[in-house]
């Protein structure tokens, strides 16, 4: 019994070291996704002109674009993990496709793009469960846009899409 008892207590104590180590991981993790997303500002593609294109330059720009969608990819699963989702069936009741739909106006706005695309992609439950209102979704509603991580990753990430789709 005491042997049993001993090997349980070792387990329990590798069991404690080691999320331990797991939260130092993920918080060293973070630390290097910050540092990394820094510098969010795409603005080398500003100054990219059709004209003036070649392959490399829209490589760079899908490069550019995935790289803004897999930001706001991540930012979204996390914050669904630490709401406590259960993110395959999210995944599954959630068409995240529909913010690749282009619009049938290729004269509209970005505005009106970033509003119609975050309503139909953030659900309100969703909103609710990660915020504790419903305060984005209001502000974005009432054509003001949120300064929150969060809708500016969204925003990035759909500014690349709708860039993609209008040209």
């Amino acid at each position: 019994m005491k042997k049993l008892q001993y090997e349980v207590d070792k387990k329990e104590s590798e069991i404690t070291s080691l999320k331990e180590e797991l939260s130092e991981t993920s918080l060293n993790n973070k630390s290097l996704e910050k540092k990394l997303n820094a510098s969010g500002c795409f603005s080398i593609l500003d100054n990219v002109k059709l004209s003036d294109s070649n392959p490399k330059d829209f490589t760079m720009v899908l490069n550019y674009g995935l790289k803004s969608i897999r930001n706001f990819a991540k930012l979204l699963i996390r914050e669904m993990e630490s709401a406590n989702w259960d993110i395959e069936a999210a995944s599954n009741a959630t068409e995240l496709g529909v913010i690749f739909k282009s619009t049938n106006h290729k004269d509209s706005m970005i505005e009106k793009f970033l509003k119609t695309k975050y309503l139909c992609l953030v659900h309100p439950k969703m909103e609710t469960s990660f915020f504790g209102n419903l305060n984005q979704r209001k502000k974005i509603n009432s054509g003001e846009y949120p300064e929150t991580e969060f809708f500016k990753a969204f925003a990035e990430m759909a500014r690349r899409v709708w860039l993609r789709a209008v040209h």
